[in-house]
């Protein structure tokens, strides 16, 4: 069972619950924490065997080269 909150002009204190915020926190402080939590788009490189674009440091999943040899083996899918 959860204790009662001590009241105290206007601010709650609740006994026996150590990590329990005293004040609460403006909109204006969330949204400065916020500021860092961006969307960044994903890098690409073009395929120095076929020119494809790919992700940097994986194989092209085109032609299944990387770093100037073949790693895979790609499948031609018959159409």
């Amino acid at each position: 069972m959860m204790p009662r909150p001590l009241v105290r002009d206007g601010v709650f204190f609740y006994y026996g619950r150590s990590n329990y915020p005293k004040r609460r926190h403006s909109k204006t402080r969330g949204a400065k924490r916020r500021t860092h939590y961006t969307v960044t788009a994903m890098a690409s490189v073009a395929c120095k065997n076929c020119s494809a674009p790919t992700l940097p440091h994986r194989a092209c999943t085109t032609c299944g080269y990387y770093k100037g040899r073949q790693v895979v083996v790609v499948r031609q899918d018959a159409e």
